[in-house]
């Protein structure tokens, strides 16, 4: 689930004037193992101006966009009524499963009820995150050589 902060920028609107949301998040559910209960990763990138050229601004941006966070932390941080995320899940679900084998995937329900993130799958997202952000910038200094 991808979406947006209730909240607008502080920073004002667009040249187009278009309101700015303070935030935008990402959410991942996804099944354990075969037989077990709907987990949820998510992440939140703040959307307020920073120098991107100040080294310091740039790498605690970078650390709190790529912090895993649980669902717990994203509906916090989104500002709303919570029900809106579980609606969410639950209007999404026929879409997800089209195509796809039904025992396989979490329901909706259980994705809407996976509030906590347990330490260990923090734990684990958090790693898989750094070693992908250091692959992918390693690509890129490769590609500009």
């Amino acid at each position: 689930m991808t979406g947006v902060c209730t909240d607008i920028n502080p920073d004002g609107v667009t040249n187009a004037g278009y309101t700015v949301p303070g935030c935008y998040f990402k959410m991942f559910c996804y099944k354990e193992g075969s037989n077990s209960d709907a987990t949820v990763v998510g992440y939140i990138g703040e959307n307020s101006l920073y120098n991107k050229n100040n080294a310091t601004a740039d790498q605690i941006r970078t650390t709190q966009t790529r912090t895993v966070r649980s669902q717990s932390e994203v509906i916090a941080r989104f500002g709303g009524d919570a029900n809106i995320i579980e609606q969410a899940w639950l209007q999404s679900e026929q879409v997800l499963l089209t195509n796809r084998e039904a025992d396989r995937a979490p329901t909706a329900q259980a994705c809407a009820a996976a509030l906590a993130l347990p330490a260990h799958i923090r734990d684990q997202w958090s790693q898989w995150t750094l070693e992908t952000a250091d692959q992918i910038l390693q690509e890129n200094i490769a590609a500009e050589e």
